[in-house]
């Protein structure tokens, strides 16, 4: 059994989940209402993980820790509709169906750490990137079995903002 990780003095909640629609480049034109750009920051280095997935594919069912690759957790979603479903550590949920489009709509989202979170597909293929600042570690999920244990540790120790 892993040690669970430190607990910060404030755990995110799902209010706190980010969700935004990235622009195209430029309305006046073609090329650009066919291109988006998101800003990477500062980040020196990294990769653009994409994922194709189907409704047959488990999606999620894990939580991410404060780590410099997963805080936050950022996806933008190209193709396809999927529903989140978001818990935190207080037991509140929140779901969300996005719908996004290669020709059109794409979405940025914002998972803080300690949200624990599953993707449903709905299409027949979904297609998205995930933003990762260092090499993936099966390390950085932590599951289900791992989530319940926080949320006994948290509820008993912490007061709900």
């Amino acid at each position: 059994m892993r040690v669970l990780p430190i607990i910060p003095p404030f755990i995110p909640g799902v209010d706190d989940i980010g969700i935004a629609e990235i622009p195209c480049a430029d309305p006046t034109n073609e090329k650009g209402l066919l291109t988006w750009v998101h800003p990477l920051g500062t980040m020196r280095s990294g990769s653009l993980a994409t994922f194709a997935r189907t409704p047959d594919h488990e999606v999620g069912g894990h939580w991410h820790e404060e780590i410099p690759n997963k805080n936050p957790e950022k996806f933008i979603l190209l193709d396809g509709t999927m529903v989140f479903t978001f818990e935190d550590a207080y037991g509140a949920r929140r779901i969300e169906r996005f719908e996004a489009n290669a020709l059109g709509r794409k979405i940025l989202l914002t998972i803080p750490p300690f949200i624990i979170h599953w993707v449903k597909i709905e299409s027949p293929v979904a297609l998205y990137q995930e933003i990762q600042q260092e090499p993936f570690r099966l390390t950085d999920n932590w599951s289900e079995a791992d989530w319940i244990r926080l949320k006994e540790l948290v509820l008993r120790t912490r007061v709900k903002p």
